[in-house]
């Protein structure tokens, strides 16, 4: 049986649905539903060890996709760190053969806020807890729909002529299509052999944020300005608006190859630009 948290978040809703056709699966959630052929859920709270014990009950497999991305730093922790370090504890009470953690591609920027610091010391608890693991590192992920972002900033591209940018706009990103993850995710539990691997999982291409602005409007078939905010007035944004934190990540770059994940997986993504032909056609 595989033990799945976040399975009713944005990832995890994705990967269940593809891994019901095959698997046996256990959901943590946070609320009461009912189960479903091949489905079982248990509600309990990551960063509540004492909620999770139940969950464990003959579970060969752990992916852990829950996690906490806004909230302030001691919530961010609590539920990344603290939940990763709990699901790593009962998985070595119950000796889990494997352990595949969904982090993030932000574990490997230079300025972190707090929620690449939280993925990179759940990294590093997994990696050194004996267990047989698989990290996984997503870039920004997005599905047919888009995600909460993109849908955010089509919204913005469709109501407005002048849309309002960070900084220069020339912070490069890779995104990733959500059933392209869902299929390394997949294949990681195929191959056994694999283990105590990270892995990046980026699209096939990378673009600026001008550019994905440029091609959504494109698509939408509408002429848009893009007016560059500097960063020195950023500063004066009240941080329950947007944290300081928050745009020190957005203006880095959030690039990098997919080699491992090619050779191992045979991982072929498709683009971002081409998936977004397809969203506003």
């Amino acid at each position: 049986m595989i033990l799945i948290t976040g399975a009713t978040g944005f990832i995890g809703s994705h990967l269940v649905k593809e891994l019901v056709r095959d698997y046996k699966l256990r959901c943590i959630i946070r609320k009461s539903q009912e189960p479903t052929q091949n489905i079982e859920f248990i509600y309990g709270d990551i960063s509540k060890m004492d909620s999770l014990e139940k969950a464990f009950q003959k579970v060969d497999t752990v992916i852990h996709v829950a996690a906490l991305t806004q909230g302030s730093s001691q919530e961010i922790i609590k539920a990344n760190v603290e939940g990763t370090r709990n699901l790593v504890l009962l998985s070595k009470k119950y000796k889990i053969k494997r352990f595949i953690l969904i982090s993030s591609n932000n574990v490997l920027l230079k300025h972190k806020g707090p929620y690449a610091s939280s993925k990179l010391q759940s990294e590093n608890i997994v990696m050194t807890s004996g267990l047989d693991y698989i990290i996984l590192r997503p870039n920004w992920v997005y599905d047919h729909k888009g995600n909460r972002d993109l849908k955010n900033i089509i919204s913005l591209v469709k109501k407005t002529p002048l849309v309002p940018i960070i900084g220069n706009g020339r912070y490069k990103f890779q995104p990733v299509y959500v059933k392209d993850l869902v299929s390394v995710i997949k294949k990681t539990l195929e191959n056994k052999i694999l283990k105590n691997k990270i892995y990046a999982v980026n699209g096939s291409e990378s673009l600026s944020f001008d550019e994905l602005i440029d091609e959504i409007s494109k698509d939408l078939n509408l002429r848009r300005r893009k007016i560059h905010i500097p960063l020195a007035l950023l500063r004066l944004i009240p941080s329950r608006i947007i944290s300081q934190d928050r745009i020190t990540e957005i203006i880095q770059d959030k690039v990098g190859d997919n080699k491992e994940a090619i050779k191992d997986f045979n991982f072929q993504p498709i683009s971002i630009k081409e998936s977004l032909r397809k969203m506003l056609k």
